[in-house]
């Protein structure tokens, strides 16, 4: 879990894995498997370098997402379709909002 947020901010801000580490002091090859859910449990000093590397606090680290929290409480079929949204880029989710709309105006005539 914690790997994963880790993953999830570091590619939000563009940081490579590299950079994440020079910056936190913490070896690269210790970061990936983090962020893969390899090491699961980094000691509160790793978690300190590494958000101060990201300029976050360690409490971020463990917060969810406001989106995340509000997919729980939907239908399968609706958290599959938000997860997969968010993977895509601003111009393909504004290409899918458009098939929406169509869809919307298809069912109000």
């Amino acid at each position: 879990m914690v790997g994963s947020k880790i993953a999830e901010i570091r590619n939000k801000r563009g940081i490579s894995l590299s950079k994440l580490s020079r910056e936190s002091g913490v070896s690269k090859g210790y970061l990936s498997e983090l962020e893969n859910g390899i090491k699961e449990n980094p000691n509160i000093e790793i978690l300190d370098k590494i958000a101060k590397a990201l300029g976050i606090s360690v409490s971020d680290l463990f917060e969810q997402d406001p989106i995340d929290e509000e997919l729980e409480d939907l239908e399968e079929d609706m958290k599959l379709l938000f997860s997969k949204a968010k993977q895509l880029s601003k111009e393909n989710r504004k290409k899918v909002l458009k098939m929406i709309e169509i869809f919307e105006d298809e069912n109000n005539n």
